[in-house]
């Protein structure tokens, strides 16, 4: 008897499907139906593959690669080889799960998971819940835990205690990467290779991939991004920031966005990107870059600063 394939199962056939019947279009670019490539190069480690790497069983398949994470409501755009999609996304994926749990528990979403010790207790585990319209928040032990329960209730007859919170809100610079990393494929998803073949790109993936250029500062904002869509946007104002705005909009129930400055294509972008710094930079204004106006031309990412 056949197998029942789960929902998500028939979405990615679906999805390698359409990669198959087309593979020239995952490029990004129409033009290499002329000269007849029939090539991918996976944009992180730059290595070549070819349509049979769509099938799992190989080695080195390509897989689908969701920008942002799925768990931040992103969603499946492009392809990277299973090596790079498992070695870094899975860490970065991981972190900034973390990081949004927790974000959404503090507005009122979910419980959030921490650890606790009350004055000389050794730590147990808890869970925070916060009613944001009530302005109150609510921690609760282990109930099958007996130590953390006695604990607690000591804290409350007597009124008082010295208590020590760990909680983790994931990595910091994981999540500043995580964040660049997506930043960085999107852009992928929206130029195709002129961008990640220009020295824009190669400086942002030489950070990445390479574990070079360690001047290299993630800027990410968020302040001021509530009414901005999910894209990328053209630094317009003030002109010497020669940089794109990426916005992700992260979570269903609970929205944030969240934006990451990359530099644009050019040698002198990167300069200006050098000397960016998040936290004196004052207002700017943005113009959104709508991809269906640039999928017939390739090397729009340069002539936008012409």
């Amino acid at each position: 008897m056949r197998k029942l394939m789960s929902r998500g199962a028939k979405i990615r056939e679906s999805i390698f499907n359409e990669f198959s019947r087309n593979f020239s279009l995952v490029m990004n670019n129409p033009h290499l139906n002329i000269i007849n490539i029939d090539f991918y190069i996976c944009p992180l480690c730059f290595d070549s593959f070819t349509e049979q790497h769509l099938n799992q069983a190989v080695e080195n398949p390509l897989t689908i690669e969701d920008v942002p994470p799925k768990k931040l409501n992103g969603k499946p755009l492009l392809l990277t080889c299973k090596k790079c999609n498992n070695i870094r996304g899975s860490i970065y994926d991981s972190e900034l799960s973390k990081w949004f749990k927790a974000y959404c528990a503090l507005e009122g979403k979910g419980e959030l998971d921490f650890k606790m010790a009350i004055d000389s207790s050794r730590t147990f585990k808890a869970k925070l819940e916060r009613d944001v319209d009530n302005k109150t928040t609510s921690i609760n032990s282990n109930k099958k835990n007996p130590y953390a329960q006695d604990n607690v209730s000591i804290m409350h007859s007597e009124g008082k205690a010295k208590v020590n919170f760990l909680f983790d809100f994931g990595d910091a610079k994981k999540i500043d990467d995580g964040f660049l990393r997506f930043a960085y494929l999107y852009a992928f998803y929206y130029f195709g290779y002129a961008y990640i073949f220009s020295t824009g790109g190669k400086y942002v993936r030489d950070y990445l991939v390479l574990n070079k250029n360690q001047e290299l500062k993630p800027l990410i904002i968020s302040d001021k991004l509530e009414n901005f869509d999910q894209g990328i946007y053209k630094i317009s104002f003030p002109k010497d920031i020669t940089s794109f705005l990426v916005v992700f909009k992260l979570g269903s129930e609970i929205t944030r966005n969240v934006g990451v400055i990359l530099p644009g294509p050019k040698d002198e972008h990167i300069e200006n990107f050098k000397f960016i710094d998040k936290e004196k930079i004052g207002p700017l204004k943005f113009l959104q870059i709508i991809k269906q106006d640039i999928n017939d031309k390739p090397f729009v990412c340069y002539k936008l600063w012409q």
